[in-house]
């Protein structure tokens, strides 16, 4: 079954974590069957990810898949993906979906499985839910805060990161935030910030009401620069931030690698 209001579904000994990125494109996002990438095209790009996470994959204490199934698409057609660790035998990471132009690029579609992987290896806090035993799946926030201090950096460290510089001239900000090291770490910062950026704001188009606690009709679209400054009285276990606390976990993560970086308290009660 799936708790109320939740995209977490337990039963029958299993337990999976439903992430659907779109519940309906907007008009402006609708679009037709040429702009969508093939299922080869997809199919690569798990392929590729797969061989640059082959350490984290095989850190994990049982195996780990990821799968991909196309399905036909329809003027609505959701992107969606979860993590299954109902198997005793083998955790499975499922993507289902088409995946077209806009905010989701091959980056961010390697975000979205690196956040899924950080459900398994992130680490606490983790999520908390009726019926079923804690310490399985790590919290949203703390999904997306390992997907940028751990997973994407470490998949993309290999490549010539120095060409991402240019992304700074769609964002000046990243000038700020990626302003230490030489042009390969400076590129490094900028792809991955530039990632989560157009993530967060891919999320953030999200009809309200939505899984994501945002929506367009409630919220503007993240900015780098932009602030949640909520301070939540207990870590959300069960939730997901608002995408623009979500947009800054995901710059504190990346942070994090280079100094003490706390999560943002718009999710996360340090105790």
């Amino acid at each position: 079954m799936c708790l109320p209001g939740e995209f977490l579904c337990v039963g029958g000994g299993e337990v999976k974590l439903f992430w659907v990125l779109f519940a309906t494109f907007s008009v402006s996002f609708a679009a037709a069957a040429d702009d969508c990438m093939s299922t080869d095209q997809i199919q690569a790009i798990i392929a590729d990810f797969k061989v640059r996470a082959e350490p984290l994959l095989n850190s994990f204490i049982l195996p780990t898949e990821i799968v991909y199934k196309d399905i036909p698409l329809l003027a609505n057609d959701p992107i969606s993906s979860y993590v299954d660790v109902g198997d005793k035998t083998k955790y499975k990471v499922s993507i289902s979906g088409k995946k077209c132009d806009g905010y989701l690029g091959d980056d961010e579609f390697r975000f979205l499985l690196c956040h899924e992987l950080g459900h398994l290896a992130g680490g606490a806090p983790y999520m908390t839910f009726i019926g079923h035993e804690k310490n399985i799946l790590s919290a949203e926030g703390q999904a997306d805060y390992f997907a940028t201090s751990s997973c994407l950096p470490g998949i993309f460290t290999d490549d010539e990161n120095a060409k991402y510089l240019e992304k700074a001239k769609a964002e000046p900000h990243l000038n700020t935030l990626c302003a230490e090291g030489d042009d390969q770490a400076r590129g490094l910062c900028m792809r991955v910030l530039s990632a989560s950026l157009s993530f967060a704001r891919f999320v953030s188009l999200t009809p309200a009401p939505n899984p994501f606690g945002g929506g367009a009709s409630s919220h503007s679209l993240p900015q780098l620069d932009g602030r949640d400054n909520r301070v939540v009285a207990k870590t959300l276990t069960r939730e997901y931030p608002s995408p623009q606390c979500r947009l800054q976990t995901m710059i504190a993560g990346f942070q994090s690698r280079a100094e003490s970086t706390l999560r943002p308290a718009c999710w996360y009660k340090s105790e």
